[in-house]
């Protein structure tokens, strides 16, 4: 099992609260990395900063993947 596998399976034994606080720091991480903003597009940072804008004023509104999954997989069977 590689390092990633063993932390997120470790991750799964914490509270949403945690998990979702790991996860701003990971992306903090990444939008401080040079590299890591290299590899979008003006466009993309812009679509992905107006979505954690979003996030941040509407938390609750948010979906998890299962979620989304779940609604896309409903949309394509239409």
């Amino acid at each position: 099992m590689s390092t990633v596998q063993e932390i997120l399976v470790a991750s799964y034994q914490l509270t949403v609260s945690d998990r979702m606080q790991l996860v701003e720091a990971i992306w903090a991480s990444i939008s401080e990395d040079d590299a890591a903003s290299e590899l979008l597009s003006p466009a993309q940072r812009e679509e992905l900063a107006r979505r954690w804008e979003h996030y941040q004023r509407s938390p609750a509104a948010a979906r998890s993947w299962e979620e989304a999954q779940l609604e896309f997989a409903a949309l394509r069977n239409r």
